[in-house]
């Protein structure tokens, strides 16, 4: 399972669950002011969001489809497209990869009808992190070279850097160690600019494998060297695997 990826990245996740919540109790009186059908769709949508960051995954299910039923009536495209993705983050972390393929693939869809670049990207990105779980590596290369492109295309310097970093994966599991060392480098350039101090363990790692496996041993050592002292340093439970 991939460490780059984050499936809540489009379930309010700028949002922290106790925001989330105090929405919620600020819909539920609107409701009961005012019971509009969109009203109601909504505080069932942000029910869905809050149980998927409580990692209630049922509940969440059950609210996201009571909303379904009101934004289908609607033909509310942008709330289908967000719920669709929710129900394929649910699906995924109940370890059901084909459900959540499917709705991760229905949701960029409607973001394709509505020319939501940005969240395109992200669905590509975990429609790419699916496929390589599945063991279906090629096409996980595919969807996240076409989430690359979106990234640079919307300037999402944090969406590049994931790619990248999944691409390199990508490669590695694929034996092509120059397009893997080529995006892991492209990453580790790019988070030296970002600073995610979480991200380095896995990136230097990644590099020491490359190395390894085109027998350069020395540099295969000190990005190994690297990849542990960043794990200490962002106290990271990470244990270096070298591929030999």
């Amino acid at each position: 399972d991939k460490s780059f990826i984050s499936f809540s990245i489009s379930a309010n996740s700028d949002f922290s669950i106790d925001t989330i919540y105090q929405i919620i109790k600020e819909l539920d009186t609107l409701v009961t002011q005012n019971p509009t059908q969109e009203l109601i769709g909504m505080r069932h949508l942000m029910y869905g969001s809050y149980y998927i960051h409580s990692g209630e995954q049922s509940k969440s299910l059950n609210e996201i489809d009571k909303a379904l039923v009101i934004f289908e009536a609607q033909g509310d495209i942008k709330h289908l497209a967000d719920l669709f993705n929710f129900k394929g983050i649910c699906f995924r972390r109940m370890g059901l990869s084909n459900r959540a393929l499917h709705f991760f693939k229905r949701s960029l869809k409607k973001n394709e009808e509505i020319k939501n670049l940005n969240a395109q990207g992200d669905l590509l990105l975990n429609i790419g992190v699916l496929y390589a779980d599945m063991g279906r590596v090629t096409e996980s290369v595919e969807y996240t070279n076409e989430a690359l492109v979106l990234f640079k295309k919307v300037d999402d310097q944090v969406g590049v850097l994931y790619a990248y970093a999944n691409a390199g994966e990508d490669y590695l599991v694929l034996e092509d160690y120059d397009k893997a060392y080529k995006a892991y480098k492209a990453a580790l350039d790019l988070n030296r600019i970002l600073d995610f101090d979480y991200l380095y363990p896995d990136i230097y790692t990644g590099m020491s494998k490359c190395y390894f496996k085109t027998n350069e041993v020395a540099k295969g050592m000190e990005y190994g060297r690297l990849s542990v002292e960043s794990a200490e340093q962002t106290a990271n439970p990470f244990v270096v695997s070298f591929v030999l």
